[in-house]
């Protein structure tokens, strides 16, 4: 049971998992412009044992802010019979442009009874264009040492061309986090990037303009570019792949002066499929660890005979002394590891594989896993398990202690849980309850016929 957390059922980091009122609000059109009237919706729900009913509460407040969280409107809301709402609200024409949120509140303000949604809107000036820009790429996935292929073309409204126009291309790089869908649980890629921005929502996208350049389009008020995407080393490789590449055009008339801008995205992957891997977080010495994975493609589906390599890697902190610039030498930890195995796996028809390791003594452990794509780069995902010596001991048991093993700490959504119940007594009765947060979802007995 201690090898469970919340990150593992994806619970909302800045949300206590113990609120239940949800509401979906939504307003007539995402875009408005400063004096425009807003037309709003809303449906707000409880979240209870037997499923989404209506909240008990009334009197509820309602707030719509901007991103300095200064309060644009303000206004108390009594629900109908259905726990509905609607309402409209005229935008100052003195209002600055920008994104809008929803705030929603029971009772009197205070932040600990804010109700989560989503809703937001934006508020800009608009001034409809008289030509279009359309920018294309030959396909919106890439590997290392492939190129882009990119295509633009810009057309009057009423139908006249735009020849020799002038362009300027930008090309903006991101992070990018493979989805991996039904196997999200599993990790993907080095450190916990990945893990900070699937659970955390605080993903390292770490923005860049790579590259620009100006041209004009031609006689047939066209223009097409090839983008090489970096040709490095392989100990560099990790540097520049898994990115999303944008690509933006800015055409400029040059009988008006005025600019239309289209952006198109690819996607550049280190190479051809990815490798995941699910461990546990601790093992004892001298059992084996066992090691879930799983070959995805891009859209995340299966690849069914891929090879893969599984390494355990022991990780230990050593005291080391070093000289430093003044001439004295220090005590430092320097972290010193070691390969302690290595094993070739191949992936089912599921893209699935299940794989034994099993480490030389206890300590810090790292499993990676590799996979070779057809350009000869290599996709690594790690995993960290905590591998407990002979002398490890977790509690002293003794006849006040009674422990629940579960057979399996992973489940989907129709599977059956088992657990095997340790316990000193050797006949009675136990009760067990099933809890989420600060309700009780079943509660039933079981006969104790043995210690186990």
């Amino acid at each position: 049971m201690d090898q469970v957390s919340n990150y593992d059922f994806r619970y909302i980091s800045w949300q206590d998992s113990f609120e239940n009122d949800y509401l979906y609000i939504y307003s007539d059109r995402p875009l408005y412009r400063a004096g425009d009237t807003i037309y709003f919706k809303w449906l707000l729900r409880h979240f209870s044992p037997v499923g989404y009913i209506k909240p008990r509460e009334k009197t509820w407040k309602l707030q719509i802010v901007d991103d300095d969280w200064v309060i644009l409107y303000e206004t108390g809301v009594t629900l109908d019979a259905n726990a509905n709402f609607h309402g409209t609200y005229i935008l100052p024409k003195d209002m600055k442009q920008g994104r809008y949120r929803f705030q929603f509140f029971t009772g009197e303000w205070d932040e600990t009874t804010m109700v989560y949604n989503n809703g937001e809107f934006y508020v800009s000036d608009y001034k409809k264009p008289v030509f279009a820009v359309d920018v294309s790429v030959d396909t919106s996935d890439a590997v290392l040492w492939d190129h882009a292929n990119l295509s633009v073309d810009a057309l009057y409204y009423f139908g006249g061309k735009i020849p020799w126009a002038q362009y300027i291309l930008s090309v903006l790089t991101q992070s990018y986090f493979f989805d991996a869908k039904e196997y999200w649980q599993y990790q993907f890629w080095k450190g916990s990037d990945t893990f900070d921005c699937i659970y955390w929502w605080i993903c390292s996208y770490g923005d860049s303009l790579d590259f620009s350049a100006s041209g004009l389009l031609d006689g047939e008020w066209h223009a097409t570019f090839t983008y090489q995407y970096p040709t490095v080393s392989d100990e560099k490789a990790d540097d520049h792949g898994e990115k999303i590449y944008s690509y933006t055009f800015e055409v400029t008339d040059p009988d008006t002066g005025k600019t239309v801008a289209d952006t198109v995205s690819q996607i550049l992957h280190m190479t051809d499929a990815y490798v995941g891997i699910r461990t546990p977080y601790w093992n004892t010495s001298g059992e084996d660890i066992w090691v879930d994975g799983v070959i995805l493609d891009h859209a995340a589906r299966g690849l069914a005979n891929k090879e893969a390599t599984l390494e355990l890697w022991k990780s230990e902190w050593k005291e080391v002394k070093k000289q430093w610039v003044d001439g004295n030498f220090y005590n430092e930890f320097q972290e010193v590891t070691k390969k302690e195995s290595s094993v070739s796996v191949r992936s089912n028809a599921k893209g699935e594989f299940r794989v034994s390791l099993r480490a030389l003594s206890g300590g810090t452990y790292e499993v990676r896993a590799l996979y070779t794509g057809k350009n000869k780069q290599t996709f690594t995902s790690t995993s960290w398990i905590y591998v407990s010596g002979p002398d490890t001991r977790y509690y002293e048991w003794n006849n006040s202690v009674t422990e629940l093993v579960a057979d399996e700490t992973m489940l989907r959504v129709g599977d059956i849980a088992r657990f095997t119940l340790q316990s000193p007594i050797l006949s009675g009765k136990a009760f067990i309850a099933v809890e989420k947060d600060d309700m009780i979802l079943d509660a039933f007995t079981r006969d104790i016929t043995g210690a186990s």
